[in-house]
């Protein structure tokens, strides 16, 4: 479980998130420390399982569909993109969403 979570809250406030959004968004621009890269048409995008998010963030949510329902909500927000492998659901910042 990941104990801290740090929020930007002048970008979360600008792109429109809710904490549940900003909260994902968070976790996910720390990914690169430790999810495993995967490169995919010429972009390095970073393996995360929904089950993961549900394991690393508890008090979000507890259902898969919703994690990834969030993740979803972001890509729609051009802060990340998703992809998908046999084994992970793939996922990468966007410019916007690395600041």
């Amino acid at each position: 479980m990941q104990f801290t979570i740090t929020i930007n809250q002048r970008a979360a406030m600008a792109y429109g998130l809710n904490i549940q959004q900003a909260a994902v968004l968070s976790y996910l621009q720390e990914a690169w420390k430790w999810a495993e890269p995967v490169e995919q048409g010429g972009k390095t995008f970073y393996a995360i399982s929904k089950r993961m998010v549900i394991e690393e963030l508890p008090m979000l949510t507890d259902k898969e569909d919703t994690a990834y329902r969030l993740m979803k909500a972001l890509e729609k927000q051009g802060l990340i993109e998703l992809s998908h492998n046999d084994f992970s659901t793939l996922v990468r910042l966007t410019e916007k969403g690395a600041r």
